[in-house]
């Protein structure tokens, strides 16, 4: 056994090292996460209850009302499981 090792000391396990765990950098991926989140809980739900005053735009992309009801909410779900998958591959990289 060489000199400075502890046989108790806990072993780092490969592929989670964190560059640096002090940084206070949000970074590109927390404003993205952030973007895809306000869209996903402010501006798809606002657009969801502006969609009757709006009048003929759900028709005028080619959605009836109950489509749009059903389709407008998809996107940040699609956009938010894109991110996280995003996210957990970035953070894997060395």
């Amino acid at each position: 056994m060489s000199e400075g090792t502890d046989p108790r000391a806990p072993k780092q396990a490969p592929g989670y090292d964190v560059a640096d765990p002090e940084s206070k950098e949000f970074g590109r991926r927390g404003w993205f996460l952030v973007a895809v989140l306000v869209l996903a809980f402010v501006v798809i739900p606002w657009s969801l209850i502006a969609l009757p005053a709006a009048g003929d735009f759900a028709g005028s992309i080619g959605l009836g009302w109950r489509d749009a009801y059903l389709v407008l909410p998809l996107i940040p779900a699609l956009l938010l499981g894109v991110v996280g998958v995003w996210t957990a591959v970035e953070s894997r990289r060395p």
